[in-house]
């Protein structure tokens, strides 16, 4: 019998090499191979066999600079046990762009832009309906002593309005009016206008990252994926003189300091940090984190299995996660493989594992 699975997670600091010595030799931040039976670092596939073996990081509690504590994976590993493994590289975050070209704008006429909001935690959560917030809407009438043009300035600054105002959009989504011929940010719009008489500008959406809001120290509006995905359509009045473009697509960025300690929140309800029902909320003890703000990690997964018996075996799926920092000459991550793959495996190429 199978049983669900738990999970640790192993932040690292530093860029350093693996520890020698016992623990308490590490420095905080680093991280070590160690025998359960002797308590000193292990270094061949034949100690993995005979005692298994467990990983650590240093961890300084009093901020003196010294070891004294650590965070380590949960039972002994065995290599028998050896599952998977997987690593995962930071991936940065590349905001979408949507423009809207070729508008004509006419007299009395009702010009409506909608957009659709796609996040599959956040529309799970509404039944799974999109959410659709009629962003710009404007009837256009003539402007004073105008018999030629209709309200173009006032229906545009509107636009500008409206998508500042819009408290489900608005710390992430941008609006903004190009020049259709240079592209560029228009700085003055009733100057554009005046220049420009009868033509309408091009708008430009710039989907970013939603703001993500502390409470304690823990982030209670954090979802995986983080990305609101949005879709931008030209519905009354632009049906058929509009063209909507996707210039850039979203590529959704992964393994940043929110995502690592987030997991380290969720792990932290087997080892009371915070606690096991991992709430958060006023009079909750607050989570000591490893993962260090504005940090990107590239993560290490280890898949084992701890069997135990009674009166049936249960096998207890088991996961260390070691998150170490993106770093341009790195020296733990590649120690880290290649120590996995010297206690796990007879291979002599180790495990496979890409370069971050």
């Amino acid at each position: 019998m199978i049983n669900n699975g738990r999970f640790n997670i192993l932040p690292t600091s530093g860029n350093a090499a693996l520890g020698t010595g016992s623990p308490w030799d590490l420095v905080p931040g680093q991280i070590g191979f160690f025998s359960p039976v002797s308590n000193t670092a292990i270094t061949t596939k034949a100690e993995a066999d005979k005692d298994g073996f467990y990983i650590a990081v240093g961890i300084d509690t009093t901020g003196d600079g010294n070891t004294n504590n650590i965070r380590r994976s949960y039972r002994t590993i065995f290599p028998k046990d050896f599952v998977a493994f997987t690593q995962k590289c930071y991936q940065e975050f590349v905001p979408k762009i949507i423009r809207i070209t070729d508008a004509v704008i006419e007299f009395d006429t009702d010009y409506l832009v909608k957009l659709n909001l796609e996040n599959p935690v956040l529309n799970n959560v509404d039944n799974n309906m999109d959410y659709i917030v009629e962003f710009l809407s404007y009837t256009t009438e003539r402007q004073v002593g105008s018999a030629t043009s209709p309200d173009i300035e006032a229906m545009y600054q509107s636009f500008l309005d409206q998508a500042a105002n819009n408290t489900k959009i608005n710390d992430f989504v941008t609006l903004e009016l190009l020049d259709p011929a240079s592209g560029t940010v228009i700085p003055d719009l009733t100057a554009w206008v005046a220049a420009n008489a009868g033509d309408a500008p091009d708008m430009r959406f710039t989907i970013n990252k939603p703001i993500l809001k502390p409470v304690m120290n823990a982030l209670y509006n954090y979802n995986n994926p983080r990305e609101i995905d949005v879709n931008v359509y030209c519905t009354k009045g632009f049906e058929s003189n509009a063209t909507v473009t996707i210039v850039q697509e979203m590529l959704y960025e992964s393994m940043n300091t929110e995502e690592i300690q987030e997991l380290e929140r969720v792990a932290g309800g087997w080892d009371g940090n915070p606690g096991i029902n991992r709430v958060i909320a006023a009079g909750q003890k607050e989570i000591n984190y490893l993962s260090v703000k504005g940090e990107n990690y590239n993560l290490l997964s280890l898949h084992y299995r701890y069997v135990s018996e009674s009166a049936k075996i249960y096998e207890n799926d088991m996961y260390v996660m070691i998150a170490i920092p993106d770093t341009a000459s790195p020296v733990t991550a590649p120690a880290v493989v290649a120590m996995l793959g010297t206690l796990l495996t007879d291979s002599t190429t180790g495990l496979e594992a890409t370069s971050c």
